[in-house]
């Protein structure tokens, strides 16, 4: 096919990204049409940002929300864009991540013989192409390949078409681009385009015959006009299902030694029980052999020794951490970083405090202090739930981008979160978004200091909801000692005498969580509250 303009990768990355907005429906619920609607808003906002003269066109989301995707177009340049999104976090989209012990064929992908993909994968492939998407929000309705025929007739000729998605995503458009490319033919379609993929942080798809069919085919008989396979060096995600080992001894670390290779060179060391982990998770493709396609075409990032790129506060051995620093190195927004990109994608509100966080009566105004709320309205765009009750409208106020308040309460009981849903998503559920009703306030631990002593020395406990008679807990071991202070500004603290006189040789280096039980309430785990004992000399 003739040579044509290629996309530039930090807006294939913004496209993306895009895909993903909006993916968690209301704590209080909304139909499938409603949520449609909410993500055709946030796309529009997302490429309106950082994607000047891209529109959206075609939206099409599966039923039980497991598999997304959108089709873009900038009419100015005569390109395409079909993007797919990756992993959602809910039950399906988790198990076609993980259905890899059972392979199936891919007839769809044009191959002559038989080429096998994952089950999992497969199942995701198949919703997208054949489900027929409701028209909503202004976008058109129809199956995939009917849209996306429809949307080239609108173009001049020989236009362009991209294939693009992260994480599972990225693994589907690997399956997408061969069948585009072969219903193209097949099916003679009047402005036929021509063809490209570019994907981040992808898993694979395949067995060995898939890869090596796509890369003969695609990208050897130069099918493709552009193909490129982005990955972060320190992404796991992208590491499974080919090469999930080098998670264990990665040769591109510069951090890694022959006893105990970190797979991150500073903080957290895949050793131990994350070890174990891995090892487990490296089974589950059982006797398939899984390939990436176009070896060559794989543009790893973030090779800097220094390694700068990384979550400073998910630095210890410990589950909360590893799986933190997981999804910061895969993060959409990372991407987009180790790609040298200056742009800054719209991200979800944020709830990080509640004046106040307990409240007896089913009256009063609670303040909702947090990011992300200006520029949307309670009577169109912006929602409020505590737990599963939607706030009505005429009780919510945006004070600007920082504040909310609500005006009566809402009839719940017990312990709640509260949560804001714009276009561009849901904040996510954390101990500062929890508000209790005719209870005591809620308990968290906000940090500790020093997050590192030696037994019997004492430390300080920073949070929320302390009260005299608080137990302290170093994972399992209670403290022998615990004292309520009132003088520090941000309100009571604890001073904890750290515990393990007689363990002391079973605790040398292991880190802990450090949790506060008080008033019914045990303080929920997090990074800020681990301490580390000292390592033995």
């Amino acid at each position: 096919m003739a040579a044509t303009q290629q996309l530039d990768k930090a807006t294939a990355m913004v496209l993306a990204a895009a895909a993903s907005t909006g993916a968690t429906t209301r704590p209080s619920g909304e139909t499938q049409q409603q949520q449609c609607e909410r993500i055709a808003a946030g796309i529009k906002l997302q490429l309106d940002a950082n994607a000047p003269g891209w529109e959206a066109a075609w939206l099409l989301m599966t039923p039980t929300n497991a598999n997304l995707a959108y089709i873009a177009v900038d009419s100015a340049s005569n390109q395409v864009a079909v993007v797919l999104r990756g992993t959602n976090a809910n039950v399906t989209d988790t198990m076609e991540d993980l259905a890899v012990g059972t392979t199936v064929p891919f007839p769809a992908s044009g191959a002559t013989t038989t080429v096998s993909v994952s089950s999992g994968a497969m199942a995701a492939f198949t919703e997208l192409v054949n489900t027929e998407a409701a028209a909503v929000g202004g976008f058109a309705g129809g199956a995939m390949e009917q849209a996306l025929v429809a949307t080239l007739s609108s173009l001049p000729e020989n236009a362009t078409v991209f294939v693009i998605g992260h994480s599972l995503g990225g693994c589907i458009a690997t399956m997408v681009t061969p069948y585009l490319v072969t219903q193209c033919t097949q099916n003679k379609w009047p402005k036929p385009p021509s063809f490209g993929i570019l994907t981040f942080a992808a898993p694979t798809a395949g067995l060995k015959d898939f890869a090596d069919y796509f890369t003969d085919t695609l990208i050897g008989k130069s099918v493709l006009v552009q193909c490129e396979f982005f990955v972060n060096v320190y992404d796991i995600v992208p590491q499974a299902w080919a090469t999930l080992g080098n998670v264990l001894s990665d040769p591109n670390n510069p951090g890694s030694d022959n006893k105990n290779p970190p797979w991150y060179p500073k903080g957290t060391q895949v050793v131990g029980e994350l070890a174990d982990i891995v090892k487990i998770i490296e089974t589950l493709p059982g006797n398939n052999t899984y390939y990436q396609p176009g070896p060559n075409n794989q543009q790893t990032l973030n090779l800097n020794p220094l390694y700068g790129l990384w979550d400073e506060k998910l630095t210890a051995n410990t589950l909360e951490d590893f799986m933190g620093q997981i999804a910061f190195q895969h993060d959409n927004a990372t991407y987009l970083a180790l790609l040298g990109s200056p742009l800054k994608l719209l991200t979800p509100p944020t709830v990080d405090g509640l004046i106040p966080t307990s409240i007896q009566a089913t009256t009063g105004t609670v303040e909702i202090a947090g990011t992300g709320f200006k520029g949307f309205d309670p009577a169109t765009n912006l929602g409020v739930d505590f737990g599963t009750y939607a706030c009505p409208a005429s009780t919510i106020t945006v004070v600007n981008d920082t504040r909310i308040t609500i005006t009566g309460m809402p009839p719940v009981c017990g312990v709640v979160d509260v949560r804001v849903t714009t276009p561009l998503g849901t904040s996510a559920a954390s101990p500062l978004s929890k508000f209790a009703v005719g209870g005591p306030e809620p308990v968290w631990v906000s940090s500790i200091s020093p997050t590192t002593a030696a037994i019997g020395e004492t430390i300080s406990v920073y949070g929320h909801g302390f009260a005299e008679g608080a137990a302290v807990f170093f994972g399992p071991h209670p403290s022998p000692s615990v004292k309520l202070g009132f003088t520090d500004p941000e309100g009571p603290y604890l001073t904890v005498e750290v515990p393990g006189e007689v363990l002391k040789q079973r605790l040398d280096g292991k880190t802990f969580n450090v949790t506060v039980a008080v008033n019914g309430y045990s303080s929920p785990s997090s990074p800020a509250d681990e301490f580390t004992y000292p390592a033995k000399n």
